[in-house]
């Protein structure tokens, strides 16, 4: 064996660049520049209004602060838009606090995008009617891949996953699991307020996003 080759036989010049990608060590130019930033969140925010947008007309449910805000929304005149922006506030402490002041303040862009999107497509999207599995299935979809782009850009999107991303980057828990542990218990509350059988696509909701989410996103795979 040569110097130039590890005790696997892999040249040392092409470990040493796989170990510098898997420990994010990388050159500037490998790096997500602002403008990748940007784009890749706004994506993900517009991907996660799209999903809202078909959970409020088959009248099924989201997890986390979403989907309280969801429930907000049938119960009561609050609309979506102002009740996820209220239920998101006092996650920002710990955001600050544990995540650093570039992720809270990504997530917060985040946040007042998804607010507005939903907004301006609950003006310009109007649907007749929806299948609510379609709904399910295709808002599942959406969301889960509208989170893996904004892990991809580290931000979140608020609320539990400002506490799901910690957990998974602290090796404690996969984000997907701790997404559908906690979709579950909302499901759970939500049979209070709309059907069983809306409650019952919910929960295919949950399971959708947690196969995406549980799939596309896993520490060391992906770096930039």
């Amino acid at each position: 064996m040569t110097d130039s080759e590890t005790d696997s036989g892999e040249p040392a010049s092409g470990k040493a660049k796989r170990d510098r990608a898997n420990r994010l060590d990388l050159p500037p130019g490998a790096r997500h520049s602002v403008i990748d930033d940007l784009q890749g969140i706004l994506i993900g925010a517009l991907l996660l209004a799209l999903a809202i947008s078909l959970f409020r007309e088959a009248t099924i449910l989201t997890g986390g602060v979403a989907g309280v805000a969801l429930l907000i929304d049938y119960a009561s005149p609050i609309r979506f838009e102002i009740a996820f922006l209220v239920l998101n506030l006092p996650f920002f402490a710990l955001a600050l606090w544990r995540m650093g002041v570039r992720f809270t303040g990504a997530t917060l862009v985040t946040i007042f995008l998804v607010s507005g999107l939903t907004a301006v497509i609950s003006r310009y999207l109007v649907i007749d009617s929806i299948n609510p599995v379609f709904a399910a299935l295709a808002g599942g979809v959406l969301n889960g891949v509208g989170i893996v782009a904004l892990f991809r850009h580290r931000s979140g999107v608020g609320g539990l996953t400002i506490m799901s991303s910690y957990l998974q980057d602290r090796g404690i828990a996969r984000a997907g699991h701790v997404h559908l542990v906690t979709d579950l218990v909302i499901a759970a509350i939500a049979l209070l307020i709309i059907p069983a059988d809306k409650v019952a696509l919910s929960v295919l909701v949950a399971v959708v996003f947690s196969f995406v989410l549980s799939a596309n996103h896993r520490p060391g795979r992906y770096f930039g």
